[in-house]
Order: structure tokens, then sequence, then C-alpha cells
């Protein structure tokens, strides 16, 4: 855990929002190619091209800042829940420089454990800042 070391720079409605292609694009790699991404090197890529180099991300409990900090819970996560994955619920959705996206998480072809919803805000291109709110099992982590 990470605490974080400046303020949040992230705010809502910048001078120039984000289209909602690339927020969506945004959500669907933050969830499919990083969290869900079994391979360091592909994991690293996608943590470079989707996050600002000081991000933020809040998860119940913990808070990390950085790519590296984000790269090591990531594969901490997947290494806990060997053969599980994470799956996206509906489609991203969004407003001004904030997009949403709910998943569930829980063994690949059975029914998912947890269920989470992951919200970011998009600034320069590129995710600032990350919250994950999780619904499932008291102490289950996704």
């Amino acid at each position: 855990m990470t605490t974080p070391t400046a303020p949040i720079t992230a705010t809502l409605n910048p001078p120039t929002n984000p289209s909602p292609a690339l927020i969506a694009q945004h959500l669907r790699a933050n969830l499919l190619s990083v969290f869900n991404e079994r391979d360091p090197a592909a994991r690293r890529l996608a943590i470079n091209t989707t996050y600002a180099p000081n991000v933020v991300w809040h998860e119940p409990g913990a808070t990390y800042v950085g790519h590296e900090a984000i790269f090591t819970r990531a594969g901490e996560l997947l290494a806990q829940n060997p053969g599980w994955s994470y799956v996206p619920v509906g489609q991203p959705s969004s407003v001004a420089n904030a997009g949403v996206l709910r998943f569930a998480f829980g063994p690949a072809g059975q029914e998912p454990v947890v269920h989470g919803t992951d919200v970011v805000i998009v600034q320069d291109g590129l995710v600032v800042a990350l919250w994950t709110a999780i619904e499932g099992p008291e102490g289950q982590q996704a």
C-alpha cells in the first residue's frame, strides 16, 4: 500500500474532455489488459499506455500510486486467484472525463464470486485516477 505524496490533480470537466470512446477503451484496458493479464510483460505495456505515471488507484482498504504499484497489486490479485478471470458486465458509460464499468470476477466458466465497479478519471489521454468498489463475500478481494 502506498500513500499519495501529492494532491490528486484530477478534475471533472477539464477544458477538453476525452471522447467517450477513449474513456471506454481505457476502462476495458484497465480490466482486461491490466488486471486480467497474467503475462507480466503484456501487463506492464498496458499499464504504460493506459495510466498517467502518477495515477492514483483506490481499492477498499488501500490506495496505490504509480505504475509500479498497480503492476504489483494486479499481479498479486491474479496470483491469489489462479484460474479466475475478470469479465465486463454491460458496457462502459461516461460523462465529461469520468467513466464507469461494472465487472465480475471468479473461476473461469463458473458463476462469479465478486462483482465490482471501476470508476476512472481521464486527463490528457490517460487515466489519472481509478476507484474500485467491490460487492462480494466479506474479505474477498478482486
